[in-house]
């Protein structure tokens, strides 16, 4: 599964970065339709990271709109709130694009020229077939190696030293040696994968799961190539791709609780409680005696597990994980809060440090009188 955020096309030797230039222009759909459901994270970004290319804006509780000429959708504010959008996609291949303006999609630093022309006569990738084309560039990265560890300073070590990086060193060298062999390209980032969480349908997406890959513009469609995937896998990568919500049942109950809190409350409505009171009658009118009683055990001990917790730093941190679905660590005091908050979503922080102050000040006295007290 790739979940497109955003397109990077310009590429100055370094870096990348995304132009506002359009480039391209939508002539039409010609796949089936895919809705989805998707529910943010608060994290200060305005990427919305959905399945293939967003057509059309269904439903959200933010303002959301569709950039044909990138095939995203964005946010017309920072998402610092839980956010969920429901639209529709379609599959990349399935875009009909007429290109406008292929000149910043060819663009290859000066530099870099002689260094690309010696791969391309080396590995004979000149006068293919598109098809075939890619089927040696398969073959090419089939020989390097993909770590979460960079060794190489720039693109140019990546590729003739170390041969080994991560996505981004394989996304942009295919970018670039497709691009100097005539075809346009850019890079999309986003995510790949995820894990999926049987208890709500819903795959869960995280941060480790980010990823970037190449799209080749040909015969009006745009192609996604992921040079990473036909590289050799470090066991490091191995090891973490494993789905947590398999290894960790308790993972999975937390991210059942996060996703029905969002889907339920937050985002409540009449037709959605008649729906959740219609789940639960026909879930109990199908599950066994034994059943029933696993379940009362195991919120009894949820709750237990909550009296446990009840103190006043833990009661905040609860707040604002339900709040903005930010993952703040159970065990910090009130001013790591704050400053968990300040350092790792100051757009939050900025909106609640006042609250967060005339919290700190009221904990800290209910420490002291207890203190004293004591």
């Amino acid at each position: 599964l790739y979940w497109r955020g955003n397109t990077l096309e310009l590429f100055n030797g370094n870096r990348w970065r995304s132009i506002s230039l359009n480039y391209a222009k939508v002539i039409g759909y010609q796949s089936e339709e895919i809705r989805e459901t998707l529910l943010l994270t608060p994290y200060g970004g305005r990427n919305i990271f959905t399945y293939g290319f967003p057509v059309r804006v269904l439903d959200s509780n933010g303002e959301i709109f569709i950039n044909e000429t990138k095939g995203v959708a964005e946010a017309r504010k920072p998402v610092v709130k839980p956010l969920k959008v429901e639209l529709l996609a379609v599959e990349p291949r399935g875009v009909g694009v007429k290109l406008l303006n292929e000149r910043p999609l060819l663009y290859v630093p000066p530099r870099l020229k002689p260094l690309l022309e010696r791969i391309a006569k080396e590995h004979h990738l000149r006068g293919l077939s598109f098809g075939l084309l890619l089927k040696r560039l398969e073959e090419y990265f089939s020989s390097f190696r993909y770590s979460l560890n960079n060794k190489a300073r720039d693109l140019e070590e990546f590729l003739t030293v170390y041969r080994e990086g991560n996505c981004e060193y394989f996304a942009s060298a295919a970018a670039l040696i497709l691009r100097y062999l005539g075809y346009p390209t850019r890079v999309v980032v986003g995510f790949f994968g995820g894990d999926f969480n049987p208890l709500t349908g819903y795959y869960v997406v995280r941060q480790k799961d980010a990823h970037a890959w190449t799209e080749i513009y040909f015969n009006h469609r745009w192609f996604r190539f992921d040079a990473t995937k036909y590289a050799q896998t470090s066991r490091e990568v191995e090891n973490s791709d494993k789905n947590l919500l398999e290894k960790n049942r308790l993972q999975l109950l937390w991210d059942t609780l996060n996703t029905l809190w969002l889907e339920y409350v937050i985002n409540l409505d009449r037709q959605k409680q008649s729906q959740l009171l219609n789940t639960v009658k026909n879930l109990f009118s199908h599950i066994s005696l034994l059943s029933v009683i696993k379940l009362v055990f195991l919120l009894s001990l949820l709750l237990f597990l909550g009296y446990l917790l009840l103190k006043p730093s833990v009661l905040l941190v609860v707040y604002y994980r339900l709040k903005y679905r930010i993952p703040i660590p159970l065990s910090l005091s009130p001013i790591g809060i704050y400053l968990y908050l300040w350092e790792h979503y100051p757009a939050i922080w900025k909106r609640e440090k006042d609250g967060l102050l005339k919290a700190l000040i009221y904990l800290s006295n209910i420490r002291y009188k207890r203190v004293k007290k004591t």
